[in-house]
């Protein structure tokens, strides 16, 4: 990764540092699934707030969000030297399992990343690994209005996994400032150090007796096409609650990409349920990955409730390797591999052909590309090539199929094994 923090720095860690320069800490445990964008500039409702603090010559607040590809941490402040991530993505505990590691600044102000390979007596050892360039960290720094803004995408890949997906995870964001007066890190006290959260895909809150709920028939669209929804406020009191109004809008980056209602609401009597459908059209231009809309209520004095739910633009459709069995034998005369076209709009049929190319002294049966065309949301179909191996192929096969539709074209690879017979 190319250096992104200027000033030569040893990493240290504890408790999150603020011990004498700060009142304790207040973490928001729900990490909510949103993509910012990261250049280095740190935008209003780009990202959600997991703590902040006040130094004597400083505010220093952190963020995190996720999707599926990457964890994503920034922070805004006046000077940052250092700073250091630490990831136990089962939250199983700093020394069990294959998912803990620590991300920090080394001496030349690039971030290393270090992975636990194994435990002891004397706690954890530590090694820094190599990291692919396909899935190295991406990181932006700036100056913004006299305040550092950083911004670093960690991918899911670089720490073996395929994706993130909700659920708990702990980890923690450490960010030294110049003035600060931290002890040296310390491994073995890093369970302590660690910060139990979910990844969500909604939060919200309503001022007791009411419940507010924001709902998505599909948490998943295409450019072009229409996002809808139900938002639904109880009131689970004796009394009745008048509400003034409900807003419903784009938060954040999706501000603009989607359109905005203010509904008046009126008196919810005991035990009673506002219901109103949400439909609004993504813009053609709209760029990919998790976005949230946001649904507030007032009464006449102020706001009692609020929810965020995430909502992801995607591509119309999706190509991935199918393979009915990833392991033959030296005496099966066929190999099966194939490619499932996956469809995410009932708007247009997606239609093309995929191809492939056999290693030589293989052969094909039939045609070496195959049309497809589907139609409808989550609706699939699976294009299947019937391979030939040469006498006495043996060993791990990787053979890609070219997926064209229309204009675009994309590679799929089949990994699978070929061992002998038993």
């Amino acid at each position: 990764m190319r250096k992104i923090l200027t000033s030569l720095a040893i990493i240290i860690f504890v408790a999150m540092a603020c011990a004498a320069m700060c009142d304790e800490i207040v973490f928001d445990k729900e990490i909510l699934k949103k993509t910012p964008t990261i250049d280095g500039k740190i935008m209003p409702g780009e990202w959600e707030v997991f703590y902040t603090y006040n130094t004597e010559n400083d505010i220093v607040t952190s963020y995190v969000n996720w999707d599926f590809d990457n964890l994503y941490f920034g922070c805004t402040l006046n000077a940052i030297e250092s700073i250091s991530i630490v990831l136990d993505l089962n939250a199983d505990g700093w020394t069990v399992g294959d998912d803990n590691y620590l991300i920090l600044t080394n001496e030349n102000g690039e971030l290393d990343v270090l992975k636990v390979v194994k435990t002891g007596e004397e706690g954890v050892t530590l090694v820094n690994i190599d990291v692919p360039e396909t899935n190295q960290i991406h990181g932006e720094q700036s100056l913004v209005n006299g305040k550092t803004n950083l911004e670093i995408a960690i991918p899911a890949r670089m720490v073996g996994k395929n994706n993130f997906d909700m659920g708990k995870t702990n980890f923690n964001f450490a960010i030294k400032t110049p003035e600060a007066d931290w002890n040296t890190f310390n491994p073995k006290d890093i369970t302590d150090n660690t910060i139990g959260c979910n990844l969500v895909n909604h939060k919200s809150f309503a001022l007791a007796p009411l419940t507010l709920d924001f709902y998505l028939t599909r948490e998943k669209a295409v450019a072009s096409e229409t996002i809808d929804g139900k938002v639904k406020i109880k009131n689970h009191g004796s009394e009745p609650i008048v509400i003034k109004e409900l807003i419903m809008a784009g938060e954040g980056l999706s501000e603009d990409i989607v359109s905005s209602y203010k509904i008046k609401v009126g008196e919810i009597r005991p035990g009673k349920t506002f219901e109103r459908e949400y439909h609004t059209k993504v813009l053609p231009d709209t760029p990919l990955g998790a976005k949230a809309l946001g649904c507030e209520i007032y009464t006449d004095q102020m706001k009692v409730g609020g929810v965020l739910r995430s909502f992801e633009i995607i591509n119309p459709s999706k190509s991935m390797p199918y393979l009915p069995k990833e392991v033959y034998y030296t005496n099966d005369k066929v190999i099966r591999i194939g490619v499932r076209i996956l469809s995410y709009t009932d708007k247009r049929a997606t239609t093309g052909y995929a191809s492939v190319v056999v290693p030589e002294g293989w052969e094909i049966e039939g045609n070496n590309h195959n049309k497809f065309k589907v139609i409808g949301y989550n609706k699939y179909v699976d294009l299947i090539f019937r391979l030939t191996p040469p006498l006495g192929a043996i060993g791990h096969f990787k053979i890609p199929i070219t997926v064209n539709k229309g204009t675009e074209q994309e590679t799929v690879t089949c990994d699978f094994d070929i061992v002998q017979t038993r």
